[in-house]
């Protein structure tokens, strides 16, 4: 018997290797999106000037990867079914907010030379009003935060019993990637809102990260989160 509020430990049959590799395809997108959209950015247009945030991307040339992943990420979560009710309630909110982020682009105020070659549909006809640059932001930081909680709240959860050997529990390990990460991502909002609300001051101290130094942190702490959650970590599972 399961102890009371413990997850059910899925049995080893097709579906529980379907939901792993689930885990671990949002994990490694989550990481290596910003570093593609600016390799490919650069190997097509030649053009090494990083974007003030990674949804600015969207304008450039590589912005059908960018909406690419994003769909891809969309759909994972939506599909994604884990063993508690709170895991899928989050990561379909997290999904609806994800879906909503390339169909209202932020407005453009990024690094677009006059000659750059791009398919945006926006950029040709206009750039974004503002009231679709707000649903954009609220979106991506209610993404953001929804994935935080989850990690946070939901992947510390016990996910198996306690083994006889307790010197074989990893969970404990597993829980610091979690906590960290969902609180990396929190602090990473709250300091690119700040950041967006004080550019003077960062501008004072010569340095100018843009909101996507902040975003590809927050990228990178979500990815390391579902990579664990995905056992591709293989130190921090149990033996």
């Amino acid at each position: 018997m399961f102890n009371k509020g413990m997850e059910l430990r899925p049995t080893p049959d097709l579906n529980v290797v379907n939901y792993l590799t689930i885990r671990k395809w949002i994990g490694w997108l989550g990481i290596t999106m910003p570093f593609v959209l600016i390799l490919l950015n650069w190997l097509l247009t030649c053009q090494s000037q990083v974007q003030i945030s990674i949804s600015h991307y969207y304008y450039t040339i590589a912005g059908d990867y960018f909406v690419g992943c994003l769909f891809f990420v969309s759909v994972f979560l939506f599909t994604y079914k884990g063993t508690r009710q709170m895991e899928n309630i989050l990561t379909n909110i997290a999904g609806i907010f994800c879906l909503i982020v390339p169909f209202f682009p932020t407005p453009y105020k990024g690094f677009i030379p006059s000659d750059y070659p791009t398919n945006s549909f926006l950029l040709h006809c206009g750039y974004a009003p503002d009231w679709i640059g707000k649903v954009h932001f609220t979106s991506a930081s209610a993404f953001f935060f929804t994935l935080a909680l989850l990690s946070i709240f939901v992947f510390t959860k016990r996910e198996q019993p306690l083994p006889e050997d307790k010197s074989k529990d990893k969970k404990p390990y597993r829980n610091v990637i979690y906590m960290s990460s969902g609180i990396i991502m929190i602090l990473c909002l709250v300091s690119a809102a700040i950041y967006f609300c004080t550019k003077s001051t960062w501008s004072f101290l010569g340095f100018y990260p843009g909101i996507t130094f902040f975003e590809t942190i927050m990228l990178i702490a979500f990815g390391f989160s579902w990579l664990t959650k995905g056992r591709a970590i293989g130190i921090l599972n149990d033996k």
